[in-house]
C-alpha cells in the first residue's frame, strides 16, 4: 500500500469518527432541546395551576363564611371571587397542552373536570342547600388536583428544587386555608361545631 493510500485511509477513518461524534453530539443536543421544551410547557402550565389553586382557596374560605352566616354575609365578595376562579380556570383550559407528561396531564384534566361540579356546588351554596363541611371538602378535593400537578413536576435538579419549594408553599397555604375556611364558617355561624366534622 502506498503512502498516499495509507494517509487517505487514516484520514478517512478519522473523518468518519469525527462525523459520527458530531452526529451523536447533534442528536444529544436535539434530545436536550426537546426535554427543555417539554419542561418549559410544564412550568408555564404550573404558573396557571398555582394561580387557579390560589383563587380556589380564597373562594373556599369565602364560601365557608357565607354558609356559616346562613347567607347573611359576604355574598358580593363571594360572587366576585367566583369570577376570578372562572377566569383562572378558563386560562388554564386555554393553555392546556396535551403534550404535557402523563401525570401532569391527568392532574390538569382532573382539576378542569371539577369545573362542572363547581357550578353545581355553587348553586347549592347560593340556595344554602349544603353544609360548610361538604362545601369545604369539595374545594379541598379540587385544590388537591392542582397540588398533584405540582407534585409530579420536573426532573432537572435545580428546577425540581424550585418546583418543590413552590409545592411546599402551596401545600402550606392549603393547610392554612382549610383552617381559615373552618374558622370562618364557625365565626360566621357564631358557634364552633365539631372540628373533625368541619374538616371533612
Amino acid at each position: 500500500m502506498t503512502i498516499a493510500k495509507k494517509l487517505l485511509f487514516s484520514f478517512g477513518g478519522l473523518s468518519l469518527l469525527l462525523v459520527l461524534g458530531m452526529g451523536n453530539q447533534i442528536r444529544s443536543s436535539l434530545a436536550e432541546k426537546t426535554e427543555m421544551q417539554a419542561l418549559s410547557q410544564v412550568l408555564d402550565s404550573g404558573v396557571y395551576v398555582a394561580q387557579t389553586v390560589h383563587e380556589l382557596q380564597i373562594e373556599r374560605g369565602l364560601t365557608a363564611g357565607f354558609l356559616g352566616s346562613k347567607g347573611e354575609k359576604g355574598r358580593e365578595v363571594l360572587m366576585n371571587q367566583r369570577n376570578k376562579v372562572d377566569d383562572a380556570m378558563n386560562k388554564l383550559q386555554a393553555i392546556k397542552n396535551t403534550s404535557l407528561p402523563k401525570l401532569q396531564l391527568e392532574a390538569l384534566n382532573a382539576l378542569l373536570a371539577d369545573k362542572d361540579g363547581l357550578n353545581t356546588k355553587r348553586t347549592a351554596v347560593n340556595d344554602l342547600a349544603i353544609k360548610p363541611p361538604e362545601a369545604i371538602g369539595f374545594y379541598t378535593t379540587t385544590i388537591k388536583h392542582g397540588i398533584d400537578f405540582m407534585n409530579n413536576t420536573v426532573s432537572v435538579a435545580d428546577i425540581a428544587r424550585a418546583s418543590q419549594a413552590l409545592r411546599v408553599l402551596i401545600t402550606a397555604k392549603e393547610f392554612a386555608g382549610q383552617e381559615r375556611a373552618t374558622g370562618n364558617a364557625a365565626f360566621a355561624a357564631g358557634k364552633f361545631a365539631d372540628a373533625a366534622a368541619m374538616q371533612k
